[in-house]
């Protein structure tokens, strides 16, 4: 596989699970990085190392990504590295910048084109491959120390997706189909870092006409089953095209 060693993708990679927004972190294998012998990979991190042949971290975490192939664009490596991590292309998907300070990366220039992108960590499969000891989500707010500035990439992208729930109806590509308005007014509270007044919540949603009532209730709780909700597409990509005001 041909790459451009100076251009790479990463993507911070969000979902929510158990009232809690997680981010997929893989943890590289150190022994395959600093082998000179190791195979290409949709998730090497860079193509060279240290003078010494030895990757600059004993244990390497960080975000999915890798260098651009020569034959493919950005935005499509993008969705191969998600494709590649999560088993699904049609993800909600939106690049998020450039990191290109001098000194990012010690051995090498290269610049990061940064995504983020949103899913449902129940509904998908999580794929690891040859040069990763794991790849599993982390709480948002358990984040360890990570490769290069990958931290501050997630930081950043934190921010854009806070901006964004206020202006767009994305947070609902971070739910199951049918959900409880419970699960939505924690996703938002969760993402925004904020306790919501529940009554004017959902007068607010119902004032949007985005949900839809299924008729149908909660199985299998041991509390009181709430009516489950489903988002109506049309009024959902109407919304998706134009900025409207959700400031909660």
């Amino acid at each position: 596989m041909n790459i451009i060693p100076s251009l790479s993708i990463d993507c911070v990679i969000f979902g929510f699970h158990e009232k809690k927004l997680k981010v997929l972190l893989l943890e590289y294998d150190k022994e395959q990085l600093d082998s000179p012998n190791k195979s290409p990979d949709t998730f090497a991190p860079y193509a060279e190392t240290e003078p010494d042949g030895k990757f600059p971290y004993e244990k390497p975490i960080g975000l999915p990504g890798g260098h651009v192939p020569v034959d493919r664009s950005i935005n499509d490596f993008a969705r191969d590295i998600l494709e590649t991590a999560t088993g699904i292309k049609d993800i909600y998907l939106k690049q998020l910048g450039a990191f290109g300070e001098t000194e990012r990366v010690s051995f090498l220039r290269v610049v990061s084109v940064v995504y983020y992108a949103l899913i449902n960590p129940e509904h998908y499969s999580i794929r690891g491959s040859s040069l990763l000891k794991s790849l599993e989500w982390y709480d948002i707010d358990e984040v360890p120390e990570l490769i290069f500035d990958h931290n501050a990439m997630i930081e950043k992208a934190l921010k854009r997706l806070r901006e964004e729930v206020q202006i767009r109806p994305v947070g609902f590509h971070l739910l199951p189909e049918m959900f409880t308005l419970t699960q939505l007014q924690q996703l938002y509270e969760t993402v925004l870092g904020i306790e919501l007044d529940t009554r004017n919540f959902r007068k607010k949603i119902q004032k949007m006409h985005l949900v839809v009532d299924t008729g149908k209730m909660q199985t299998g709780v041991a509390h009181r089953a709430a009516r489950l909700f489903r988002f109506d597409k049309k009024v959902y990509e109407m919304l998706a095209e134009q900025s409207f005001s959700f400031r909660v």
